[in-house]
């Protein structure tokens, strides 16, 4: 005996080859849709259509959510001649001093308030993770940083004064 051909809902993709999607019929979506009356049909129906939109429509609203929540990328030269910087009142954790290390613009962290963060650094497709450690004072009011020698030369060499554009966030 044939058998109807079920609404989409009701089955499951199971895989596809060369182009073709094959379909499983969800047993317990056809039992619910079979043994129920028209209207409970519409109902179940409404229901499945309704579930599959407000899951995008959730999806969408968190997807919004992170982009307007995520960090903001800055621009500006790198150096690293370490002048002007003031060192971070405490010492960042950890079983031995920090080896890269980063001073960012004083003037966006004037109370230290965010020394031992995680600064993503990148310059021509290298990316290094460095720790703010100190504020460079000649990069206020820019996005300039400075690099301590060991962070600088995974960049660039160190006979560079400075680099750009660097990219960092925090």
């Amino acid at each position: 005996r044939s058998q109807a051909i079920k609404p989409p809902y009701l089955s499951i993709e199971t895989h596809r080859q060369n182009g073709v999607k094959t379909y499983k019929t969800c047993p317990v979506l056809s039992q619910l849709s079979s043994s129920s009356s028209s209207f409970t049909q519409k109902i179940f129906q409404s229901t499945i259509i309704l579930t599959m939109f407000a899951s995008r429509v959730i999806f969408a609203l968190v997807a919004g959510v992170v982009a307007v929540t995520s960090v903001s990328a800055n621009t500006g030269y790198a150096t690293h001649d370490n002048q002007g910087i003031r060192k971070c009142p405490i010492a960042c954790p950890g079983p031995q001093p920090t080896k890269y290390q980063v001073a960012l613009p004083s003037d966006q962290f004037p109370d230290f308030s965010r020394c031992c963060s995680t600064v993503r650094v990148s310059y021509e497709g290298k990316n290094i993770d460095t720790v703010f450690t100190g504020l460079y004072d000649a990069g206020a009011h820019t996005q300039n940083i400075s690099l301590n020698d060991a962070a600088f030369n995974l960049l660039a060499p160190l006979t560079v004064d400075k680099i750009f554009p660097v990219v960092w966030n925090i």
